[in-house]
């Protein structure tokens, strides 16, 4: 049972440290949500972010 949940919780550590690694360093990538857009009859935004920033850098742009 020991062995078990030390197997358990070092998957879940590297799991974790792979999410904030990707989170930090990492470019966003863009999602095309053009028939979503047509749908509901909205522009789209710019394409600024597409391959310049990562989800750390972005938080900024969207809270504000």
């Amino acid at each position: 049972m020991k062995d078990i949940l030390i197997t358990d919780f070092t998957f879940a550590y590297q799991k974790s440290i792979a999410r904030e690694n990707s989170f930090f360093n990492d470019v966003i990538r863009a999602k095309d949500n053009h028939k979503l857009h047509k749908f509901l009859g909205v522009k789209k935004k710019s394409e600024v972010l597409k391959g310049t920033l990562t989800a750390y850098d972005s938080i900024d742009i969207f809270s504000g």
